[in-house]
C-alpha cells in the first residue's frame, strides 16, 4: 500500500508543476517488465517534456501527455509509468499465490484510511476516495485505486486519478491516469479501453 500511496502522490504533485507539450506522438508505451500499451483510438499521445521536478523521482519511467477532440472541446490527460527500484521480497511471492479479493475486502476500511491520511497528511483535500478492488488484465493481477482530489490550495483545481499496481518480476509497478475532475466521465472509457490492451 506504501507504493500506492507514494504514485499517487508523485502524479499529484507532478500534476502541478507539469508544463504541456510533448516531444514526440507515440501510438504505444512501454511498460516494463510487462509489455506494452496500446493508445485508445483517437487519443493524441505524446511523450511529456522532461521536469526538473521529476528527476527528483527514478520510480517515474514515463510520462504522457493525452489530448483527444470532442466536438468542438479538447480534453487532457496525463498518464505515467512508474516502478519502484527496490524488490518487495517476500510481500511479492505471497501476493502471486493469494486471492486479492478477500484480502482487500477484509482490510478494506483500513486502506481506505490510510490512503486519506496519508493525502491528507501531505496537504492534499481528498474529495472522493473508492474503496482498492482487484483487476484482471489479461489474466494479470492487478489492484485498482480510484481517487479524486485537490493536491494544492494554490491550484484548487479538482482532479481524478486511477493507479493500476502490478507485482512484475518482484518490483511493484504502477500505470497512473491522471485528469481534471470535469474530464472523469470522458476520459474513463478511453482508460479502460488502454489498460485491457497491456501485455506482450
Amino acid at each position: 500500500m506504501k507504493q500506492f500511496l507514494k504514485v499517487l502522490l508523485l502524479a499529484a504533485f507532478l500534476w502541478n508543476t507539469s508544463a504541456v507539450g510533448g516531444e514526440c506522438a507515440v501510438a504505444e508505451v512501454s511498460v516494463d517488465p510487462i509489455g506494452v500499451m496500446k493508445i485508445a483510438t483517437g487519443v493524441q499521445a505524446e511523450t511529456a517534456k522532461e521536469l526538473e521536478a521529476a528527476q527528483q523521482y527514478p520510480a517515474i519511467q514515463a510520462q504522457y501527455d493525452l489530448t483527444m477532440q470532442s466536438g468542438d472541446v479538447w480534453h487532457y490527460s496525463r498518464l505515467l509509468i512508474c516502478r519502484e527500484e527496490n524488490k518487495l521480497g517476500q510481500v511479492a511471492d505471497m501476493l502471486a499465490v493469494m486471492p486479492l479479493d478477500p484480502v482487500l475486502g477484509f482490510f478494506a476500511g483500513q486502506i481506505k484510511d490510510q490512503v486519506k491520511s496519508t493525502l491528507e497528511g501531505n496537504g492534499m483535500r481528498v474529495l472522493d476516495l473508492e474503496p482498492v478492488r482487484s483487476a484482471n488484465l489479461k489474466g494479470r493481477k492487478a489492484v485498482l485505486l480510484k481517487c479524486r482530489l485537490i493536491a494544492t490550495e494554490q491550484l484548487p483545481l479538482p482532479m481524478y486519478s486511477e493507479v493500476y499496481g502490478f507485482v512484475s518480476k518482484g518490483h511493484f509497478t504502477a500505470v497512473v491516469f491522471l485528469c481534471p475532475d470535469s474530464d472523469r466521465t470522458f476520459w474513463q472509457p478511453q482508460t479502460a479501453q488502454m489498460i485491457q490492451t497491456l501485455g506482450r
